[in-house]
């Protein structure tokens, strides 16, 4: 079956010496799905460096993650950085994502999400800020690696500021974080329609769960995608086509479902180049849409 189909290492390798010219034109929506990156893909660059890394891999559609609009603040490691970052969120963040937002407009990118994790020790205001934050942006979709537990205080914002919350997922199961279909369940079910999933489908591969089966039964509360490729049983992150995760399948059910849900290449492992790796990430999912059939 088509949903099944995986592409090898060195089937979407032979697409690197595909021509670079009209490369970003190719980018963004291939074959009716949405093709973006996780902007911490290149998180060691400031943000006009990273929007310079994602059109050379030739992605005019980003996930935003908020250390890219941060970085001078997130002084986490200094004495009093956490709460200096905290009153600079509520601030002056949203003003910085408005400068920011005017940035990607010059360059003709879309944001198709803005990624800021919420945490149990987040103020009301600070939680509040990250939805501002999002709003500045121009964007309705705010990701969050988020506790299980803090869906309830999340709701309200969610509800009052209309944005829709995808949470995230990562792959080792532990209490109060999402890793599982139950996790899910409990940060959505009984509460508002804004709060859904931004399904990591490397991570949940490698917990032994089918992405497949997940997006058929929660497409509709599905916001974002992060497309890693990901080894079964706890795996290690790889490169794309290295790894067993099902990143073909899920490209082919978007497609022939039509559903709206952008799948964001996150580059999760260590590199000497992100922007050839993010550029071949690229390429081996526009190959696993034209090849599925």
């Amino acid at each position: 079956m088509a949903v099944e189909m995986v592409l090898t290492r060195r089937e979407w390798l032979t697409g690197l010496a595909l021509p670079a010219a009209g490369m970003a034109a190719r980018a963004g929506s291939q074959g009716g799905v949405e093709i973006g990156v996780q902007s911490f893909s290149f998180k060691d660059l400031p943000f006009d460096a990273m929007l310079d890394a994602c059109e050379r891999a030739g992605i005019r559609s980003l996930e935003i993650w908020s250390g890219h609009i941060e970085r001078p603040w997130a002084e986490r490691g200094r004495p009093g950085g956490r709460e200096r970052l905290r009153q600079w969120r509520i601030a002056e963040g949203p003003f910085a994502c408005a400068r920011a937002r005017e940035e990607l407009a010059r360059r003709n990118l879309r944001l198709n999400a803005f990624n800021l994790s919420i945490r149990n020790e987040f103020t009301d205001e600070e939680i509040d800020a990250a939805f501002r934050m999002a709003q500045a942006f121009g964007t309705d979709i705010l990701t969050t690696s988020s506790n299980v537990s803090t869906a309830a205080r999340i709701d309200p914002f969610a509800k009052e500021r209309k944005v829709r919350v995808g949470f995230h997922n990562h792959a080792r199961i532990h209490e109060d974080e999402f890793a599982t279909p139950e996790d899910f369940a409990k940060a959505t079910e009984g509460y508002s329609e804004w709060l859904g999933v931004n399904l990591d489908v490397g991570h949940y591969h490698a917990a032994g769960f089918d992405c497949v089966e997940f997006l058929r039964r929660n497409h509709a509360r599905t916001w974002a995608l992060h497309m890693k490729d990901r080894r079964s049983q706890d795996g290690p992150k790889v490169a794309f086509g290295a790894g067993d995760a099902p990143l073909a399948a899920v490209m082919t059910i978007l497609r022939d479902e039509g559903w709206p849900i952008p799948a964001n290449i996150e580059m999760a492992y260590p590199t000497g180049d992100p922007v050839a790796e993010v550029a071949a990430g690229r390429r081996y999912l526009e190959r696993a849409l034209a090849r599925a059939t």
